[in-house]
């Protein structure tokens, strides 16, 4: 008779530790599942903010650049170069109340005709990097316009 309870107690403690085994490799599973659904998903929220924080940014400058490129004080300065609109309007407290890094005119060849920069941080001057008129030469991204008529 004890045999039997000894092989009976077997029995269950093995029926057991598989069912045990079973029911933790289920939910271990549904647990992974769930959270990769509820990862991907603050995935795809940061990503919407993050998108919407972008389009809000070049909505500013988009404001901003079509502000500056309206005026008719910076369009005679584009044609006469005046040093008095510099020293007046072109300063680094105007970049930085603007709340942006640089401002740069820019004629139709590529050419820098003024700038000014500003670390919005510390609120100090702050110089173009050198290597910002490759990025304005003739022909690359930021001033190939297809429609040169606009202001912006």
């Amino acid at each position: 008779m004890t045999k039997i309870r000894i092989r009976l107690f077997a029995y269950l403690f093995v029926i057991f530790l598989i069912s045990f085994s079973f029911l933790f490799g289920i939910t271990a599973y549904l647990i992974n599942l769930e959270y990769a659904s509820f990862e991907q998903e603050l995935e795809i929220k940061y990503a919407k903010q993050l998108q919407k924080g972008y389009e809000n940014i070049l909505d500013s400058l988009s404001i901003k650049g079509r502000d500056w490129s309206v005026w008719d004080d910076a369009y005679d300065f584009m044609k006469s170069g005046s040093k008095k609109f510099l020293e007046s309007n072109l300063t680094t407290d105007t970049v930085c109340g603007m709340d942006i890094n640089y401002i740069v005119f820019v004629d139709l060849e590529g050419k820098i005709t003024a700038n000014k920069g500003c670390d919005l941080n510390t609120k100090a001057e702050l110089e173009l990097p050198s290597n910002f008129s490759y990025h304005i030469s003739k022909g690359r991204l930021l001033i190939n316009h297809m429609d040169t008529t606009t202001h912006i």
